[in-house]
């Protein structure tokens, strides 16, 4: 699970650390751009899934304030989903994004 805070403090200093000074507007617009994306209202399963062949995935968790948005099965190479979820049917680019570079950050 990732938690993105306006001010980074202990351990969440070294992906702030990882993420170049030139990517920060990038990476806080990405963030915005997620928060803006509508709620689930209950009547659905909770999550992004993508569509994939198999089963056994892991959960991306991203907790933005009070803001939790989870995807399942998340991909690199795909965005699109098993069924539509919250009117859409592809993984929005801005989450597809922003969990690409903390994956990447919290690899390096």
């Amino acid at each position: 699970a990732y938690e993105i805070r306006l001010s980074l403090v202990g351990s969440e200093m070294c992906i702030r650390d990882r993420v170049s000074t030139q990517s920060t507007g990038a990476l806080a617009s990405l963030v915005e751009s997620v928060t803006q994306l509508p709620e689930d209202d209950g009547d659905e399963f909770g999550q992004w899934r993508v569509k994939h062949d198999r089963t056994c995935l892991p959960i991306d968790i991203l907790n933005i304030g009070e803001k939790e948005v989870q995807v399942y099965g998340w991909s690199p190479t795909t965005r699109i989903l098993a069924k539509p979820y919250l009117g859409y049917d592809s993984l929005p680019s801005c989450i597809q994004q922003l969990i690409g570079l903390l994956r990447e950050a919290s690899e390096a």
